[in-house]
Order: structure tokens, then C-alpha cells, then sequence
């Protein structure tokens, strides 16, 4: 922690302070009085004073797990507010978020060394130890097409940087226009902008399901700026009692800590990034939540990841999802999306079955489903009443077996 110290009348910065790059310390002796003309010279982030941005497409090349990798943002001629990348570990839902994280970053700090050192290592490479994206010339391309308050305009990002980048008039505020939250971070103490408690209030109870009220705190007597301006802490009403916010459960606290953080921004980010949207969140609270932030912060791209199975097969609007998979599988998958969530209706059932005996010849049915969708079908009416068929025996085996 930096502190102040005073030698021969002068003020100064004992240890050093960390800013945008790592070359670019505070060293010791390092005037104070440096610090505010650093401060006054930061632009204004009031919310009027902000551009607003939505990516409508990204183009993906040689980046990590994607080649050649298109991802469309625009359905029926409207740019979605929201999307969820769905998918097993390690198919590439992290690193989505990752690659427009990077859209949004400042590499002017940068040399090319130390930039072909940080993104080179992006770059795809199909053995281990492949380190040619930061020694040799092998390079990854990012171009994304992005709506913005001034027209559209295309950003191209490569290991060197951006080759094509932000309009001036974004460019130094593209970092705020990007936020990425996480739902695994701790909170110590609570503390939200009171005008947002309304929001708030709407997240959290949509999340856990139970009513929350405000807390009348110390700070809260008299006339106090603080307390007209600042929540500091609430009570959860639970079927059974009533806590205060700090007896909440680890996975409710890091779900306020998360809420609280974006919302006592001085403003609403244009895009929104969040991965393991679920985290912490109850299965059948996951659809209310989606609903619930799609509300909340409805002139947002709001950006998730998940392996939710009720957000993955039960979301309404399935031009909103998109499902890493497709990068992998065979070409009739990519061409028939519809037989992967077919896959994993029947892949679900077989697991059910798995547990009731007296059900082998039913599995291999299921089986049989599954090995069909990998091939040409020729009457897909008569594939389809199969799977209705097949579906009703396990709901009526499963049904069976519990009452």
C-alpha cells in the first residue's frame, strides 16, 4: 500500500504504484503533487457523455481453439442484447469472452515486444509446445463489426495489435464501454449506490428467490450525505427467518459482490460480459435471472457463458444461443443444428434409464436414435415420431419407478 511521506517540506510516494502497463511505475521519490495533473487529465465517464457500441459480428482466425470461426450477432436485422455461448469445458466459451475483452483493450502502452510476448501466445497452434505465434510469424486475426453512435465501423486485432482500430472518438473509452464480471469474487463489505437499490433488489431476489429490505444503519441518523447516497447493508427474508446480508451464504455473497460492483459503476457498460452466468444460482432460478438482467439492463449487450442445462435447452429464444460444439463436430451437425439438441434430449433420457432396471431394450432404442442422427435420415416425419415415441416410453418407465 502506497503512503505519503514528507522530506524537506516536500511531499512524496514512498513505494510504487501500478498503472497501465508494468514499465510505467510511480517509482519512490515520485512527487505527489504528479498525481492529481495525472487525475485531471483522465476523460469524463459521466453516462451522458458515453458512446454507445454493439457488436454486430466477429470474424475468428487462428485464435487459441477457434479457425476460421464466425459468430453473428444479428437476428432479423436487429442486433441481439443478448447471447449465451453454451458447451463442455475446453470448447472455447472462456476464451469468446476473452477475444471481445481484447476488442475493447488500449495497446497503445505497448511495444511490439512486449505485445507479440502477451497476444503471441493466442495464437493457435496444434502441438504442444508451439510457441510460433510469439517467436515466428505465425499471427491470429480478430475483426469484429461493431455498431456505435456515430455509424458503424469494423476493429481488426492481431498479435502486433489493432491493425484497423476503435474511431478516435471511442478508441480512449473503449475500456469502459466493455465490462466483464464474475460471480466468483468475494465480497468483504456491501456498499451500492442508493439510487440503484431498486435494481438491485429486482437481481438479487430474481436469483435466490427471497424478498430483501434495506437496513437502517448508524449512518442512516440524522441528515447524513452518506446515507442518502449509499446502501450499506440488508435484510434477507428466508421461509424460516430473516438474515442480515453478512449471514448469507458464500455463493450469495460473491452474487451481491458481483451486482454491486457493476451497478455502482458511474454508468451502464455497453456490452456486458459474464461467464458461468449460473455460478452460485440455484437451477431453477438460472431462466428468472436471464430475464431479470435482460430487464434490468435492457440497452446492453449483455454477453454470458454457461453450462446450465435449463438455460441451454429451455431458453425461449434459440437464435440467443450459440453452441460451441458446432466448432467440432461433423458437417451434418453444422448444417442440422436441430440433431445436437436432439442428441442431448435422448442422451438425457439413456442416463435416466440407466438407473431403472429392466430397461435394456429400451436403451438400445436410444442408442440406435443416436447413431441415426450422425447419418443421411430419409423420412424425417418418421424419425421424429420414433423420438416422440421413445421420449414418452422413458417419462413412463421413469414415472413408474417413482410412484
Amino acid at each position: 500500500m502506497d503512503k505519503v511521506v514528507v522530506r524537506d517540506n516536500d511531499f512524496y510516494i514512498e513505494s510504487g504504484s501500478k498503472f497501465d502497463c508494468a514499465e510505467d511505475q510511480v517509482t519512490n521519490s515520485t512527487l505527489v503533487n504528479q498525481v492529481p495533473k495525472v487525475v485531471g487529465e483522465m476523460p469524463n465517464f459521466k453516462e451522458v457523455d458515453m458512446p454507445f457500441v454493439k457488436i454486430k459480428s466477429i470474424y475468428i482466425n487462428n485464435y487459441k481453439i477457434f479457425h476460421d470461426y464466425f459468430i453473428d450477432f444479428v437476428h432479423e436485422d436487429k442486433i441481439s442484447n443478448f447471447a449465451c455461448f453454451i458447451g463442455p469445458n475446453g470448447c472455447g466459451k472462456s476464451t469468446t469472452l476473452e477475444i471481445i475483452q481484447s476488442l475493447f483493450s488500449n495497446y497503445d502502452q505497448y511495444d511490439k515486444t512486449r505485445l507479440k510476448s502477451i497476444l503471441g501466445k493466442c495464437v493457435r497452434h496444434t502441438e504442444g509446445g508451439d510457441k510460433s505465434g510469439i517467436y515466428g510469424e505465425s499471427d491470429f486475426c480478430i475483426r469484429a463489426v461493431i455498431s456505435s453512435t456515430y455509424g458503424d465501423y469494423e476493429a481488426v486485432l492481431t498479435k502486433e495489435g489493432f491493425k484497423v482500430d476503435h474511431p478516435e472518438k471511442i478508441k480512449h473509452l473503449a475500456m469502459r464501454l466493455c465490462y466483464y464480471t464474475r460471480f466468483d469474487q468475494e465480497l468483504r463489505k456491501f456498499q451500492l449506490d442508493k439510487s440503484k437499490w431498486v435494481v438491485f433488489k429486482e437481481l438479487y431476489e430474481a436469483v435466490t428467490g427471497f424478498e430483501i429490505e434495506e437496513e437502517e444503519t448508524e449512518f442512516a441518523v440524522g441528515n447524513s450525505r452518506i446515507s442518502k447516497e449509499f446502501v450499506f447493508g440488508f435484510w434477507v427474508k428466508k421461509p424460516n427467518e430473516t438474515i442480515h446480508h453478512t449471514e448469507c451464504s458464500d455463493g450469495e455473497r460473491k452474487i451481491m459482490k458481483s451486482f454491486s460492483s457493476l451497478l455502482n459503476l458511474d454508468y451502464i457498460p455497453s456490452v456486458i460480459l459474464i461467464d458461468n452466468v449460473e455460478m452460485h444460482v440455484e437451477s431453477g432460478r438460472h431462466l428468472p435471472l436471464i430475464k431479470s438482467m435482460k430487464r434490468c439492463f435492457s440497452e446492453s449487450q449483455i454477453i454470458t457463458t454457461t453450462h446450465s442445462y435449463h438455460i441451454s435447452r429451455n431458453f425461449s429464444e434459440k437464435n440467443q444461443v450459440y453452441d460451441l460444439r458446432l466448432l467440432n463436430c461433423s458437417e451434418i451437425f453444422r448444417r442440422e443444428p436441430w440433431r445436437l439438441q436432439v442428441f442431448d434430449e435422448i442422451k438425457d433420457s439413456l442416463i435416466k434409464l440407466e438407473t431403472l432396471k429392466g430397461t435394456e431394450d429400451l436403451q438400445k432404442d436410444g442408442r440406435d436414435l443416436i447413431r441415426m442422427l450422425s447419418l443421411p435420415i430419409p423420412d424425417i416425419s418418421e424419425y421424429r415420431v420414433d423420438v416422440k415415441q421413445f421420449m414418452f416410453e422413458v417419462v413412463s418407465c421413469f414415472v413408474e419407478d417413482l410412484i
